[in-house]
C-alpha cells in the first residue's frame, strides 16, 4: 500500500504521504503497523495507545479506505504486545479476537470469527466475555456493537471498532447517533483514526509532462 497510496486524517487538514524516496526502517518493518505506509508521527502515536492496553480505538474511512488492513495490523500489533507481556511475566496470557463477516484474511496471532452478518452482535458478545480476553477487534455498525465495545474498553481492554463513515467528526457523531452516552464515550476514547486512500502515479511507468495554459487552469 504505502508504494501506490497516501493516506491522511479525515479533519487534521494533514496529508500523511507514503514517500517513494524513503524507505521503511528495520523498525518499522519488523512493525505491523509500520508496513502500512502511514506517516512515523501516526505510527508512533497508535503504538502508544496500543501500549496502554485498555480503551477504545475507533477507525473511521469511506469504504474501500483500507480500514481492514488498518485492523489487521492493530489487532497483531496487540497480539505481538500480549505474548511479549505473557512471556516475560508482566500479565497472563490474554489473546486478541477478531470477529468478521465475513473473514477477509488469516492473521497469525489473533483468534478470527468467521461469521454471518446478522449473527456479527452474538458473536462480539460472546468474544467479550471471555476471561482471557485482551483486545476484541470488528465493525461498529449499530447501538449494541458499539455497547459490547465500550464495555470491553471500561472493563481495560482494548477494543477495536471500524465505523464506516469519512472523517474522524463523523465517527464521534455516529456513535453518538447510535445512542452510546457521551460521557461513557469520552472516558474511554483512546484515538480516532481515520484515513482514506489516494491514487499515485506509478513509479515504473511514469513520465515526465508540462501542462500547457488550459490544463493548468484545471
Amino acid at each position: 500500500l504505502g508504494d501506490e497510496m497516501a493516506r491522511r486524517p479525515g479533519n487534521a487538514g494533514r496529508v500523511q504521504r507514503a514517500s517513494e524516496k524513503r524507505s521503511p526502517t528495520l523498525k518499522e518493518r519488523a512493525s505491523p503497523i509500520g508496513r502500512l505506509g502511514l506517516d512515523p508521527l501516526a505510527v508512533e502515536r497508535l503504538e502508544e495507545v496500543l501500549n496502554g492496553r485498555s480503551g477504545l480505538v475507533v477507525l473511521a474511512g469511506a469504504a474501500g479506505a483500507g480500514k481492514t488492513a488498518t485492523g489487521y495490523a492493530l489487532a497483531e500489533m496487540v497480539s505481538r504486545n500480549a505474548a511479549t507481556a505473557a512471556s516475560s511475566g508482566t500479565d497472563v496470557a490474554r489473546v486478541v479476537v477478531s470477529v468478521e463477516a465475513p473473514l477477509e484474511k488469516v492473521v497469525p496471532g489473533l483468534v478470527q470469527v468467521n461469521c454471518e452478518w446478522n449473527d456479527l452482535e452474538k458473536q462480539l458478545r460472546a468474544a467479550a466475555e471471555r476471561a482471557d480476553l485482551g483486545a476484541l477487534h470488528g465493525k461498529i455498525e449499530w447501538y449494541e456493537m458499539g455497547l459490547v465495545m465500550l464495555r470491553v474498553a471500561e472493563a481495560g481492554r482494548l477494543a477495536l471498532g471500524a465505523v464506516p463513515v469519512e472523517t474522524s467528526a463523523q465517527a464521534i457523531e455516529r456513535l453518538l447517533s447510535m445512542g452510546l452516552d457521551a460521557e461513557r464515550l469520552a472516558k474511554s476514547l483512546r484515538v480516532v483514526h481515520t484515513q482514506r486512500l489516494l491514487p499515485r502515479l506509478c513509479v515504473a511507468c511514469r513520465e515526465p509532462s508540462v501542462l500547457d495554459d488550459v490544463e493548468r487552469r484545471q
